[in-house]
């Protein structure tokens, strides 16, 4: 396939704004990444991301630095913790929800400016078709893509999630990279 200078350039020009973002700017990019990992006990569930992302972070950004520092991580955790659970669904077997989370809580990632969100659901889904349904991007900043990673018997699905209401299918049936689908929103 011959590729038209005029793409060709397009492509350079995208390649070059992306790389200049992840060097100079590499903490504002609006990416978060999900992932789910089911075993015989729970479905364990980590989300990592970027706290400025966050609609409400001006509100617990008591020093304006833009940079969620240890004293204000209580208050996080009061307000965060909740939010961020609420806009991640986890279905099995086509059931809206798995109840709650055994246990869930937010820390800061060590070395790093990101929040790390860990629930544990009690439910054994090594079998069952699960689904996740996202709904970070209501409560982030605009632009902003959820990564999941699915890992089902060391088979890893990866799904980008971008607009409101998204969800990905992961079939632990299939077993290829490929079982994984997506569907928009609403």
């Amino acid at each position: 396939m011959r590729m038209h200078h005029g793409h060709r350039t397009g492509i350079l020009c995208v390649c070059a704004w992306v790389c200049h973002c992840a060097s100079s700017a590499a903490h504002t990019l609006p990416i978060s990444y999900l992932t789910v990992v089911p075993d015989k006990n729970y479905v364990h569930v980590e989300l990592v991301l970027n706290p400025y992302e966050l609609s409400f972070f001006p509100e617990l950004d008591a020093n304006h630095n833009r940079i969620l520092d240890r004293d204000e991580m209580a208050r996080f955790r009061q307000v965060g913790t909740e939010l961020l659970l609420g806009a991640i669904e986890i279905r099995v077997e086509g059931r809206p929800g798995i109840a709650l989370a055994d246990s869930a809580g937010t820390e800061l990632a060590l070395g790093s400016h990101h929040v790390v969100l860990r629930a544990h659901y009690p439910i054994d889904a090594r079998q069952l078709p699960l689904k996740v349904v996202c709904t970070l991007t209501k409560i982030t900043s605009g632009g902003h893509v959820t990564v999941v990673n699915y890992i089902n018997k060391g088979r890893k699905q990866t799904v980008l999630l971008d607009r409101p209401g998204a969800e990905a299918s992961f079939d632990p049936a299939t077993p290829h990279e490929g079982a994984a689908h997506t569907k928009g929103g609403k």
